[in-house]
C-alpha cells in the first residue's frame, strides 16, 4: 500500500511538471542523423555524439552503428550543439538550428590524434589545488560532462564510478555500496573533503547521500590514504559540489520511469529531482531535491533478486 501511495504521488507531481513540455515536444519534435568517419574515410563505429542545446533539460547521447550511422530524434527546435568523441581522434563540434518537424543531416569527419594526458588539477590528496602530474598518486577525474553523460543511464553514482573510474568493483545495484571496493579494498567517501562516515559507525551509504545534479566533479585517489582518517586502504572518493549560481534563479527537473516489461507488477522505477540556483554578487544558493522509489528487480532469466543479498537494506 505505502508504494502505491508513493507510485501515485509520484505520476501526479510529474504529470504537473511534464504535461506542458511534453505536447510541445510532440509538436516540435525533430532529428538529426549522420556519419562519422576518420579523415581516412573508414566509418567510426562506437563513437560518441553528444546533443546540447538550451531547450535540451539534459544531453542526449548516442553511440554510433558499426557503419559510422547515428540518428537521435525527439529533438526540440531552435539551435543545437552536436559534438562528437571518438578515442584515439581529435573531437568535433557542429551548430545545427531546427524548425519544428525538421530532419538535420550531419556528418562528420575525425582526425587521428595520439593520446595526450590533460593537466588536471585536483583538491584532495593535500586540501590545496595541485596539479594531477604533481600528486604521488594514481587520481581519477569524473568532470560535469561525464556525469551528465552518465546520469542519461543511471542515478547511482556507484554505477557512474564503475563505468569511468579503474579498479572500482562494480556496483551492487542496491541501496548500498557494501562490497565495492577500490582495488580489492575499502573506499573512503567525502563530500567537499568531508567523510560521511568512520570505519567504525559505517553505514555503507556513502554513494547513494547526494543526487548527480548538485555534484560538479568526482576526483577518487587510487591507494591508501590517511589524510582524512583511517578507513582508506583502497583509496579515497571525494565528491565536489556545484558553486552557487549567480543571476536569475535557475531550475532544472529531471523524471526517470523504468519498468521490467518482463514483469511490470512491481518492478517500477520512479525518479523525480528538482534543482535550483541563483543569487547576486553577496547572496548566493543552491539546492535541490529529489524523490525515488526502486521497484523489483529480475535477473537475465526472469528471476526475482534477491531483495537483501548482502543484510545491508538491500533495495
Amino acid at each position: 500500500m505505502p508504494n502505491r501511495a508513493f507510485f501515485k504521488l509520484f505520476v501526479a507531481m510529474a504529470g504537473v511538471l511534464l504535461l506542458p513540455s511534453v505536447s510541445h515536444s510532440q509538436e516540435t519534435a525533430a532529428t538529426v542523423s549522420g556519419v562519422v568517419r576518420s579523415s581516412d574515410g573508414e566509418a567510426l563505429g562506437g563513437a560518441d555524439v553528444i546533443v546540447t542545446g538550451a531547450a535540451l533539460a539534459y544531453p542526449r547521447v548516442v553511440v554510433t552503428e558499426p557503419d559510422g550511422t547515428f540518428r537521435v530524434g525527439g529533438l526540440p527546435a531552435g539551435e543545437l550543439r552536436v559534438r562528437f568523441h571518438a578515442y584515439g581522434y581529435e573531437s568535433a563540434e557542429r551548430r545545427v538550428a531546427l524548425e519544428e518537424g525538421a530532419s538535420g543531416v550531419m556528418d562528420a569527419t575525425l582526425r587521428a590524434s595520439p593520446i595526450v594526458l590533460r593537466s588536471i588539477e585536483v583538491v584532495t590528496s593535500t586540501r590545496s589545488i595541485a596539479e594531477l602530474t604533481e600528486v604521488p598518486a594514481a587520481v581519477s577525474v569524473v568532470d560535469r560532462e561525464q556525469i551528465d553523460e552518465q546520469s542519461a543511464f543511471t542515478t547511482d553514482l556507484g554505477q557512474m564510478l564503475e563505468q569511468t573510474v579503474p579498479g572500482l568493483a562494480p556496483s551492487t545495484g542496491t541501496a548500498s555500496n557494501f562490497g565495492q571496493t577500490l582495488r580489492g579494498r575499502d573506499l573512503h567517501v567525502l563530500i567537499d573533503g568531508v567523510p560521511l562516515s568512520t570505519p567504525l559507525r559505517d553505514g555503507k551509504r556513502s554513494l547513494k547521500s547526494i543526487d548527480p545534479a548538485a555534484i560538479e566533479q568526482i576526483e577518487v585517489v587510487r591507494g591508501a590514504n590517511a589524510a582524512f582518517g583511517f578507513g582508506a586502504t583502497g583509496g579515497i572518493v571525494n565528491v565536489v559540489t556545484r558553486a552557487p549560481g549567480v543571476g536569475e534563479i535557475g531550475h532544472r527537473t529531471r523524471v526517470r520511469i523504468g519498468v521490467s516489461t518482463t514483469h511490470p507488477d512491481g518492478s517500477v522505477d520512479a525518479r523525480l529531482s528538482h534543482h535550483l540556483s541563483g543569487g547576486t554578487g553577496t547572496v548566493r544558493y543552491s539546492g535541490g531535491l529529489a524523490l525515488e522509489q526502486t521497484g523489483r528487480v529480475y535477473d537475465a532469466d526472469g528471476d526475482l533478486a534477491p531483495l537483501d543479498p548482502l543484510g545491508q537494506g538491500g533495495l
